[in-house]
């Protein structure tokens, strides 16, 4: 099987073409410590020879956070704390990788420091937030504090990084036209859309070791009206490789949009890979290693994207939420689909589980 079957990223070899994409737990402290649950779960996971296994949503500064119970990243206080985690994967063959982060306009104001920064001072119907459009001066700090907080994950024991470029929050905010009209060098055209995220990771690359990896998670639409388009996302793919970045998983939409990011109740196998045609694209454009997300549950379908081309790695989220050993039923030929019905009932702000499991 080929998904089964290794993958070299960057000096890394990846056991696998499974990744565990980021998933909020909901399991840290007020300061963004992650908790007991919190390596309870991760020492499940690391068990599951998963290739390449992300945390969720650490928030790089506080004005960032956009939930309570979600971890952060944004101070050298919370490495100790860290290294507890990556503890658990130093027996372990899977690249473990955390995900970085700001919340952007897309933060609950009950629990988040403020102030509310985006691009441009465009509400949210959503999260009900009226943002201030970020100065230069601001836009450099978060630029900071990404490079920081990724200096903070390599000390900590993490094999890279994800920047979270999809979904809504901050740096896909500046991708996307809808939420980003500023006219100055972070607007206008996707270019300078970009620049930020651009600025970031050339920032990263001259502070961490050659092998760390720098990886982003990107939207390959956003799916509302004056939002970021396919070939907009290609264009942005391109620069982010051009400035170094070593794996893209390609995702969907945000808090706004009809379509959501995490679709419910994946029923059939006509339903699953919902991003898959926008990882083709970007794939064939970028050629760095790209894993697609979006309902993948059957083993006949991952293999089948895979064998096409479609995509480098497979993203899983729910299904490991339910199931952590998963891959080793699909190899072992135990079961050839994942148990999850896509019922989202997971996503809890007492700490993320299967619902039908407690």
């Amino acid at each position: 099987m080929i998904s089964f079957k290794p993958l070299s990223v960057k000096k890394f070899q990846a056991m696998n073409r499974f990744v565990r994409s980021a998933t909020c737990e909901y399991l840290a402290d007020n300061d963004g410590r992650p908790g007991k649950r919190f390596l309870e779960l991760y020492k499940e996971l690391s068990r599951g020879n998963i290739g390449i296994v992300i945390t969720g949503f650490a928030y790089v500064m506080p004005n960032g956070k956009s939930a309570p119970g979600q971890t952060g990243i944004y101070s050298d206080d919370l490495i100790p704390s860290w290294k507890e985690v990556t503890k658990l994967f130093r027996d372990s063959n899977s690249i473990f990788i955390m995900q970085i982060v700001h919340g952007g306009r897309q933060v609950r104001p009950k629990g988040n420091p403020g102030p509310i920064w985006a691009p441009s001072a465009v509400p949210d119907s959503k999260y009900k937030t009226q943002p201030l459009e970020m100065t230069e001066t601001q836009i450099k700090e978060v630029i900071d504090a990404f490079i920081k907080a990724a200096g903070r994950t390599e000390e900590a024991g993490f094999n890279g990084i994800q920047l979270h470029v999809a979904h809504g929050y901050l740096l896909s905010q500046f991708l996307s036209p809808y939420t980003n009209r500023r006219t100055d060098d972070y607007g206008g055209d996707q270019e300078k859309r970009t620049r930020i995220v651009v600025e970031i990771i050339k920032g990263i690359k001259q502070t961490v070791n050659e092998k760390f990896i720098i990886s982003a998670k990107l939207n390959g639409e956003d799916f509302i009206e004056g939002g970021l388009t396919l070939n907009q996302a290609i264009e942005s793919a391109k620069l982010l490789k051009d400035a170094g970045l070593d794996l893209i998983e390609i995702s969907g939409g945000m808090a706004e949009s009809k379509l959501g990011s995490v679709r419910k109740d994946i029923a059939n196998i006509d339903q699953e890979g919902y991003f898959r045609d926008h990882a083709r694209e970007i794939r064939k454009e970028v050629g760095i290693p790209t894993a697609s997300v979006g309902g993948y549950r059957t083993l006949e379908f991952i293999e089948q994207t895979l064998r096409s081309g479609d995509a480098d790695l497979i993203s899983l989220c729910r299904p490991f939420i339910r199931e952590p050993d998963l891959l080793l039923k699909f190899k072992e030929n135990e079961i050839d689909k994942a148990s999850c019905i896509s019922c989202n009932k997971c996503f809890n702000l007492r700490g993320v589980s299967c619902w039908h499991l407690v």
